[in-house]
């Protein structure tokens, strides 16, 4: 199998453990869970669209790590996801930041936080 293949069995293990442990624990954030997994906040007749295409999103990517957009485009086509290579693009910039500013302790993203915030975008 190619690493596609891989990444794709991984994730879809990955959403497999997340939806089970979503039953048992958090069942009011199922619904929220499925629809941030296949990116839309809601049903067809119900749905509001981001408007953000792939090309607008590659060129974000490149200008907010420094990289240049055939590099994105280049290393997403490999990796096969955009937000891998967003990842590791941003985790291997470093800022001035890194070196004079203790790091704050980040409030946890949470399915509710983050699928609001894209119902508040659209």
């Amino acid at each position: 199998r190619n690493f596609k293949g891989l990444l794709n069995i991984g994730l879809r293990n990955l959403l497999k453990r997340l939806f089970k442990k979503l039953c048992l624990n958090n069942p009011e954030d199922l619904i929220k869970a499925y629809w941030l997994s296949v990116i839309k906040t809601g049903p067809e007749y119900d749905s509001k669209e981001l408007g953000v295409g792939k090309e607008i999103l590659t060129k974000a990517i490149a200008k907010s790590t420094g990289k240049s957009y055939k590099e994105i485009c280049d290393k997403a086509r490999d990796d096969g996801d955009l937000g891998i290579t967003a990842s590791v693009a941003k985790s291997t910039q470093k800022t001035m930041d890194s070196y004079f500013i203790k790091k704050k302790e980040v409030p946890p993203l949470t399915i509710d936080k983050v699928f609001n915030a894209f119902i508040y975008i659209s």
